[in-house]
């Protein structure tokens, strides 16, 4: 694959994503980067949107045993690295990062290494009791 940057969006119209658009979007993003992606992000209609129901999705084995066989796998793997990411470096200090790290299935259960930001006036402020 030819490196590429990737935005996953879904219509903004749908106030939710049903369980099949998750699954299938978590498959997608996945397929995207293990095939080496520049980047792989989900937009601001996507991204609140799969917070909200991936507990659901990666917890419910019924759900996930009606895909086909890849999907399932890509599933368990995602399930699998959520358990591996114990401590985090966050680039970037601000409204997004914060979502992010209040919202995320993956990222509310890892514990924040340090934050990064090239902002100079935010360089050695605090943010989310942190330095």
């Amino acid at each position: 694959m030819a490196k590429a940057n990737f935005l996953i969006s879904v219509n903004y119209k749908d106030e939710k994503l049903t369980n099949q658009q998750g699954i299938l979007i978590l498959y997608m993003h996945s397929l995207l980067v293990e095939n080496g992606s520049s980047t792989c992000v989900l937009d601001e209609h996507v991204r609140p949107r799969i917070n909200k129901i991936a507990e659901i999705i990666l917890n419910n084995e019924e759900l996930i045993s009606n895909f086909p066989s890849e999907v399932k796998n890509t599933i368990f793997k995602i399930k699998k690295s959520q358990k591996k990411l114990k401590k985090i470096i966050v680039w970037g200090i601000g409204e997004y990062a914060d979502l992010l790290l209040n919202n995320s299935v993956t990222f509310s259960k890892s514990k924040v290494k340090f934050f990064v930001d090239s902002s100079p006036h935010k360089q050695g402020t605090k943010f989310r009791n942190s330095i």
